[in-house]
């Protein structure tokens, strides 16, 4: 069945516009969160292959919402963990590994 959709993303037969699919993410998102990253590096990120991603960057297939929203989360993530190495810097704290002392008493 012929989808009745113009070029301008209006429905032919009734003129109305239409709304984007909402289940697919933005390939500049995509590009943009993972400025600096190999394909290989965003593949294991996301548990894809890397043909996949490269499909999703140079938008042969369209990028999955989650794939756009998880690396968002990640990058959040990331800024939380240092901001939280950087308190901890500021109180004196040595932020390495941490031992409970179950561990240690044998």
């Amino acid at each position: 069945m012929a989808r009745n959709r113009s070029p301008k993303g209006k429905n032919v037969r009734t003129g109305i516009a239409f709304h984007p699919n909402l289940r697919y993410g933005n390939p500049a998102a995509l590009r943009g969160l993972t400025v600096g990253l190999s394909t290989l590096e965003i593949a294991r990120l996301l548990h894809r292959h890397p043909r996949t991603i490269r499909d999703w960057i140079n938008e042969r297939r369209p990028v999955p919402y989650w794939a756009v929203e998880l690396l968002e989360l990640l990058e959040l993530l990331e800024l939380l963990h240092q901001a939280h190495m950087e308190m901890l810097r500021q109180m004196g704290i040595d932020p390495g590994i941490r031992t409970d002392s179950a561990d240690t008493a044998s």
